[in-house]
């Protein structure tokens, strides 16, 4: 019997560099985790190949990784773009994340029916190419919010396969989620309600979903999972000792000297409280002006969906803010937020290593990896201050300061709290290991999948 992972982005994908074809392993915490995961097994691994350089790469034959049989879904730039930016990343990772200004947004109208016409058809195209690649009896583990129509296409198509789906986001409260057209919203919870198994980050979320079928009258899901995905410690220690991470955490301690840190890793994506965050840091020093000079906010927010109008004003406002906070409170040589926007996989790491304080405070998360990173990486017994509505807040959360994300005064105090505490517990710190490092990846997809005790 052989596994079958079904993700919008897969572990490999190409790009060109001048006429010189690049492979580049798959970015986002999904593929690296579930790569992780997967390692020393073999399995097939169906994914997007939309841009010029992948469908080279499949025209040469490169779409190849060791142990794993990969399928790419030839898809159009014109599908793509629909089933992709406008319904699942505008429309769905909006409302899964509580996000949508709904004096504004979201509009169903003839633009939104012609996009999720695509996302159909997108769906569909998963669907058929695992139903011809698959033998009887497979499993496959379908994954995420682009990718929810799948589980019913696919047993309608192949009755004999084992389908099983996660959901890496949150899944949203029933009053958010049954704004959807009601055609489309039944259809999602059919096609989960099919899955012979449905896996979730945090019991918040597997309720929202058993609620959202009680109100739409389908029977409770018999199968349901709660299984936070554990970052792949072994692999995460490895790439933090290397010769350009040690650079780089050189280069942090002589930028910034002896003063605390309060870092920050995330995606410039407006589900992860930024603005909030910088707000919080305002307020810290309007209340407790002697801090100045005695810490540094360093915020690591890397480029994301820079094609959706909506991210591209939410990193304005990012920016904006952070120089607005410095003017008004910086001195000749000091400034509180320290903002880099350009992607430095290596700085994040020596950054969480460095930490005195790691701020999480995402509006909703569906389980945040960061949190799990910060601990396996600190040397300083690092406090975390992190957002009730992250999913991981539901598994830590004795073990860490929880805010509310929306309550920057809260976010400030305790911000206050963790500079000026003096020694940290480091009895925490080794119960939080023990607590995110009690699963591995590998039992994790045992679960999943349906094959764990």
């Amino acid at each position: 019997m052989s596994l079958f992972v079904a993700s919008n982005r897969g572990p490999l994908s190409f790009r060109f560099q001048g006429d010189t074809l690049e492979s580049v392993r798959g970015g986002g915490g999904l593929a690296s985790g579930i790569l992780g995961a997967l390692r020393g097994r073999e399995a097939c691994w169906v994914s997007s190949a939309t841009s010029d350089a992948d469908t080279v790469a499949v025209g040469k034959g490169l779409w190849t990784l060791p142990g794993i049989d990969l399928h790419p879904v030839a898809i159009s730039s014109e599908v793509y773009d629909s089933a992709y930016n406008r319904i699942s990343n505008e429309t769905l990772w909006f409302l899964f994340h509580g996000i949508f200004d709904a004096a504004y947004l979201p509009v169903f109208d003839g633009n939104f029916s012609r996009h999720l016409e695509a996302y159909y058809h997108y769906n569909d195209a998963f669907a058929r190419e695992i139903a011809d690649k698959a033998s009887s009896g497979d499993t496959v583990m379908v994954n995420d919010y682009h990718l929810l129509l799948v589980p019913k296409m696919l047993k309608e198509l192949r009755a004999d396969l084992q389908v099983t789906f996660f959901l890496h986001t949150p899944f949203p409260y029933p009053n958010e989620f049954l704004t959807l057209p009601g055609a489309f919203a039944r259809a999602i919870l059919e096609s989960l309600h099919l899955a012979d198994l449905v896996g979730f980050h945090a019991e918040k979320w597997l309720a929202n979903f058993q609620s959202c079928l009680k109100h739409s009258g389908i029977k409770q899901h018999p199968n349901c999972v709660v299984a936070p995905l554990p970052t792949d410690a072994d692999a995460l220690r490895v790439n933090s000792r290397t010769v350009t991470v040690a650079n780089e955490q050189q280069e942090i301690v002589g930028q910034f000297g002896t003063r605390q840190l309060i870092v920050r890793v995330d995606r410039m994506e407006l589900s992860k409280n930024i603005v909030r965050g910088f707000l919080a840091v305002d307020e810290l020093i309007t209340q407790h002006p002697d801090l100045k000079e005695q810490f540094i906010h360093l915020a690591l927010c890397y480029p994301s969906r820079e094609s959706l109008a909506s991210y591209r004003r939410y990193a304005k406002e990012v920016v904006e803010l952070a120089a607005r906070i410095n003017t008004a409170h910086g001195t000749s040589g000091w400034n509180p937020i320290e903002l880099q926007s350009k992607d430095n996989y290596s700085r994040s790491l020596a950054a969480l290593r460095l930490a005195d304080t790691i701020l999480i405070n995402p509006v909703r998360d569906g389980l945040n990896l960061v949190a799990q990173e910060g601990v396996l990486l600190n040397e300083r017994t690092a406090n975390i201050v992190l957002s009730s509505e992250a999913g991981i807040a539901e598994h830590i959360g004795d073990l860490v300061d929880v805010v509310n994300p929306f309550d920057v005064s809260q976010t400030a105090s305790t911000l206050y709290s963790s500079l000026t505490k003096g020694d940290k517990n480091a009895l925490s710190h080794k119960r939080l290991l023990s607590a995110i490092t009690q699963t591995t990846p590998s039992q994790w997809l045992d679960t999943v999948t349906g094959n764990g005790n």
